[in-house]
């Protein structure tokens, strides 16, 4: 089956609530909240935020080949095989901002992370795909 599945879940985190909007102010048609959102683009925006932070640690030398720029991109529309939740157990403590860890099987790239984490968000598994050989060959690979 082609696409990707969300379940989404909204958390009241500031301000006042929509009950109270409500009674505040009697009388209006909608009080509420509005949301347009595409799994896909979300999935691509976690991929690019994994990509970023895997290129921070690593440098650019690892991911000449990389297959998930055409993610990125929107190129390949299999967003799915590159990107989903996180099933193990928890990598990344919820607290803070933003949590990842980069680690490696192999010679693939992964990323675990967390987004919001002091609200205790779900993780999310980005492959990043194999990095580039010589890179893994070189000293400068961390994970020998």
């Amino acid at each position: 089956m082609r696409g990707i599945f969300a379940k989404l879940d909204v958390m009241h985190v500031a301000g006042p609530t929509f009950e109270e909007v409500s009674r505040r102010y009697p009388g209006v048609d909608f009080v509420g909240a509005r949301a347009n959102f595409s799994p896909e683009e979300f999935a691509r925006t976690l991929a690019k935020i994994a990509f970023c932070a895997a290129v921070y640690a690593l440098g650019v030398a690892p991911f000449g080949q990389t297959p998930i720029r055409r993610v990125i991109l929107g190129k390949d529309p299999n967003v799915g095989d590159w990107v989903g939740s996180w099933e193990g157990e928890p990598v990344n403590e919820a607290k803070g901002l933003h949590a990842m860890q980069i680690r490696a099987s192999g010679s693939a790239i992964h990323v675990i992370l967390r987004l919001f984490a002091q609200f205790n968000a779900p993780e999310y598994h980005v492959a990043l795909g194999p990095a580039d050989p010589s890179f893994v060959a070189s000293n400068e690979w961390p994970w020998k």
